[in-house]
């Protein structure tokens, strides 16, 4: 989302820049916590008024790992308050973590398991399927300018 974390099982962090990491984010505390002290690590967030082009985030409002439509807002705001290109966010209120990826169908016993973190299983389903849909859209529309 709008800031680079560290990694939870890497020595370093996972982002980086030509080759080097970037500054993180501490994860040893909730998420949200932890985005409570963002004034105080400026440095860890990621600089989205650099992007150039249209950014679609997708996000389930149920998320139990971390708040990442809260993050996908920051990032949305964030390019608006730079006059920076849109930012869309697609948020969905019944899903969770598992919001994105191809859908599966309503028989497949793996439907179960998308509300391991967060959501309904029918709801992350359902964000995933237009969600998907949406991105394959959005990519379309960006690809052939």
């Amino acid at each position: 989302a709008g800031v680079s974390w560290e990694a939870m099982t890497f020595p370093q962090n996972a982002w980086s820049e030509a080759g080097k990491p970037l500054p993180g984010m501490p994860n040893n505390e909730s998420f949200t916590a932890a985005l409570d002290k963002l004034a105080e690590r400026p440095s860890v967030i990621i600089p989205v008024e650099r992007i150039a082009g249209r950014v679609l985030l997708v996000c389930g409002e149920a998320d139990t790992l971390w708040p990442g439509c809260p993050m996908a807002r920051q990032v949305e705001a964030r390019a608006r308050n730079h006059k920076r290109p849109p930012v869309t966010v697609l948020a969905y209120a019944d899903a969770g973590h598992l919001a994105f990826g191809p859908p599966l169908a309503d028989t497949d016993p793996r439907v179960k398991s998308l509300a391991a973190m967060g959501g309904t299983p029918g709801g992350n389903n359902a964000a995933r399927a237009d969600g998907w849909e949406k991105t394959k859209q959005f990519l379309r529309r960006q690809l052939a300018k």
